[in-house]
């Protein structure tokens, strides 16, 4: 996994690593979910089905997924409104990533270096948690940017 993405895989449960670009999320034993820069996909699925040895299998599931990034001073907030787990900075640190329910859809959440959280979701849950994370957030000052 390394040498394909640069990213060494987490053996520790609900931990990911990360570069620049790929990422790395443990999901479960043997189960993983590998971020890779937009446009790079089947190059990586490929790479990795020639790198990898023994039992192993490869899917890609970007046509299903997506993600979203939240940061602020008020994250910690909407992230108490939207989830039953304790996502307090005693308890969930950076580089830990769990499966769980937020606004009443599943989502994978993981805590960034910088503080920010990553949510991947489904697709067909992306509309729904978008409008709801603008509603929840109304009175912490919401503001949207959109990568280029």
């Amino acid at each position: 996994m390394t040498d394909v993405l640069g990213v060494e895989l987490p053996l520790e449960p609900c931990t990911f690593n990360c570069n620049d670009g790929s990422g790395l999320y443990w999901l479960g034993p043997n189960e993983w979910l590998a971020i890779v820069p937009g446009g790079t996909g089947r190059n990586t699925e490929s790479q990795l089905r020639e790198t990898l040895k023994g039992h192993f299998s490869v899917v890609d599931i970007s046509g299903g997924q997506t993600q979203i990034r939240m940061s602020g001073e008020a994250v910690g907030q909407l992230l108490k409104k939207s989830s039953v787990y304790d996502f307090h900075p005693e308890h969930f640190r950076s580089g830990q990533c769990v499966q769980t329910t937020f606004a009443k859809a599943s989502a994978l959440i993981s805590k960034n270096a910088d503080q920010s959280f990553d949510l991947v979701m489904r697709r067909s849950f992306s509309d729904y948690l978008c409008r709801w994370i603008i509603d929840a957030s109304a009175e912490y000052g919401l503001q949207l940017n959109a990568d280029a």
